[in-house]
């Protein structure tokens, strides 16, 4: 074959037409194979974050109320992603709250709850810190599921003196709040008796 003056074998143009389909070819599959490997990790990120979404997670703790420091609330807490199901407690100590019935009596430990919607919180009275004897700890367990009945299983020690010493700086928000509205409502019966008819 003869073109501009110069002659072509037809082997060599089949065999330079091979060598780049067979490049090519290569090129193709190590592309497949980087592709399958990335959609391989990405399904396997999705699959982790779906579970991670449907996860309950039940979390027990002391608070401090906001409004008077030394009321103790005892805080039970989904803040996993998912509802937690059939909870179930158990607590290792005849500890009384005001009612004089010991904690492990009172209706939610006793009979547990049917579920905790996700960032649903509980939260119950369980002392007066000044009254409360700061060796006083206990463990509080809990069992629960998730919506596929996955089975979860936490510890949650109770340590009242974590709390002991801590105090407000200021008055809390919910004071301050009261007090402005109680100096509107003064302001507001002065203006009222004072207004000429």
């Amino acid at each position: 074959m003869k073109e501009n003056g110069e002659i072509y074998d037809e082997n060599y143009i089949m065999d330079l037409n091979a060598t780049l389909m067979l490049i090519f070819s290569g090129l193709v599959a190590v592309s497949t194979v980087v592709y399958a490997c990335l959609t391989w990790k990405l399904v396997s990120e999705t699959r982790r974050l779906r579970k991670v979404q449907t996860e309950p997670n039940v979390f027990i703790n002391l608070q401090l109320r906001e409004n008077n420091i030394n009321f103790v609330d005892l805080i039970i807490q989904n803040i996993g992603n998912g509802n937690a199901h059939n909870i179930k407690f158990s607590v290792n100590t005849d500890y009384q709250i005001v009612s004089d019935k010991p904690i492990k009596e009172i209706s939610i430990f006793k009979n547990g709850l049917d579920r905790l919607a996700p960032k649903q919180k509980i939260q119950s009275y369980v002392g007066y810190l000044p009254n409360i004897n700061e060796d006083l700890t206990f463990d509080i367990e809990v069992n629960y599921e998730n919506c596929l009945g996955k089975k979860y299983n936490a510890n949650y020690p109770i340590i009242f003196s974590e709390l002991i010493g801590l105090f407000l700086a200021g008055k809390p928000p919910i004071y301050e709040i009261a007090e402005s509205l109680k100096a509107i409502e003064t302001h507001l019966k002065k203006n009222i008796k004072n207004k000429p008819e």
